[in-house]
């Protein structure tokens, strides 16, 4: 058999196996690695100017905005054009709230957190719940009816 013949079928073979690889292995590959978006150990229960260190200079939270939260008398702040929401009680981080950019799934949440893998201890209505993480007393995460993450709310301190 000629050599260019041999090479052919080699290459050919090798095609025919790699197209008849099993979907999970493709799948498996294709899925990306979820990037940090925000590291809430370093700035959950920290006050204003630990934060500001880690998030940059804040800005008043936007009065309308403000006005939704469930503490009236607390400072409330927003970081890097309204990416992190923060609202302070007795100077502490307490009620954190990220918009994260789209992509993103519920599922996701622990991930772009910096904290460890955990499925959702509750869900429903479009609310992801986490309350398993230490010195955190939960993580809500809203979704569309497709899983795409909306929003992120960390409540540290007060369970409002």
């Amino acid at each position: 058999m000629p050599l260019y013949l041999r090479i052919l079928s080699l290459l050919i073979s090798s095609l025919f196996l790699t197209c008849t690889a099993p979907p999970q292995a493709t799948q498996l590959s294709e899925k990306k690695a979820v990037e940090v978006l925000l590291r809430i150990r370093d700035i959950a229960g920290q006050t204003q100017e630990d934060i500001a260190t880690i998030l940059g200079h804040q800005q008043w939270l936007d009065p309308e905005k403000a006005e939704q939260s469930a503490c009236p008398t607390c400072q409330k702040y927003t970081y890097q054009d309204g990416f992190v929401d923060i609202v302070y009680s007795n100077d502490a981080a307490d009620r954190i709230t990220i918009s994260p950019p789209a992509g993103y799934k519920g599922t996701d949440v622990p991930a772009l957190l910096g904290l460890p893998e955990m499925s959702p201890d509750s869900l429903g209505n479009g609310i992801l719940l986490w309350t398993k993480y230490p010195g955190i007393l939960n993580i809500q995460a809203a979704v569309r009816p497709d899983e795409a993450l909306i929003s992120i709310t960390v409540r540290v301190l007060t369970p409002y």
